[in-house]
């Protein structure tokens, strides 16, 4: 996968349901809830309505995806 460029799909809805279902790797954002319970969508699903939460079904990105004090830090200061 690192060797594949990324499409940046940015805002989606869930009216991109068939494209996303087509795509291989791609970064995306969304405010519909219903993203987070669609596993097969994503690697990654990093959640920031209240405070940072990632989910991952992967063993891998699991043991390496870390929120720093910094990342929170700077997420506050955004969210102000």
């Amino acid at each position: 996968m690192l060797n594949q460029l990324i499409k940046a799909l940015f805002f989606i809805t869930i009216l991109d349901l068939s494209i996303l279902n087509n795509e291989q790797s791609y970064i995306a954002c969304t405010t519909e809830r219903i993203f987070k319970e669609k596993h097969q969508l994503y690697d990654a699903f990093i959640d920031c309505d209240k405070h940072i939460q990632i989910e991952t079904n992967d063993s891998i990105l699991q043991s390496i995806i870390k929120i720093t004090r910094h990342d929170r830090n700077r997420l506050k200061k955004g969210m102000t």
